[in-house]
């Protein structure tokens, strides 16, 4: 299911009914947007999603384009980061990943097929990320 929660509660319940119909985890799309602004999920309910998350067992994904974004997501608990960011990844970022033990899934073919102009950023920030010992 795609939508943004704007309250704890019903996110939470929101989880609980995923979790029940079988989908082994969730994702958060916690990103401004790139080339369009879009509405960010506010952080408590992120907060409360991947803690609802936790708590049933599954795995929480949140989808990222900004350091920032990255960092504000490892400290919520996210067991991954999808996309990552789409400007040269801050040591800062990664740290915050490997000290998370955050797997990061960089979605290259995504970021080619609608960014290309963006795909060598994205894979200088792999390499960087696989050299400090970021699960990839």
């Amino acid at each position: 299911m795609a939508y943004t929660p704007t309250q704890e509660n019903t996110a939470r319940a929101d989880v609980r009914r995923s979790h029940q119909s079988g989908r082994p985890g969730v994702k958060v799309v916690y990103d401004r947007g790139w080339r369009e602004p879009i509405n960010r999920i506010e952080e408590s309910v992120r907060i409360a999603v991947i803690d609802e998350a936790h708590k049933l067992g599954v795995w929480a994904a949140v989808h990222t384009s900004r350091n920032e974004e990255i960092i504000a997501a490892t400290a919520a608990g996210a067991d991954t980061i999808e996309q990552g960011a789409l400007e040269p990844l801050s040591q800062q970022a990664i740290d915050a990943m490997k000290d998370a033990d955050v797997t990061l899934i960089p979605t290259l073919a995504v970021i080619e097929g609608i960014a290309p102009k963006l795909l060598p950023t994205v894979q200088q920030n792999v390499r960087m990320a696989k050299a400090a010992g970021v699960q990839v």
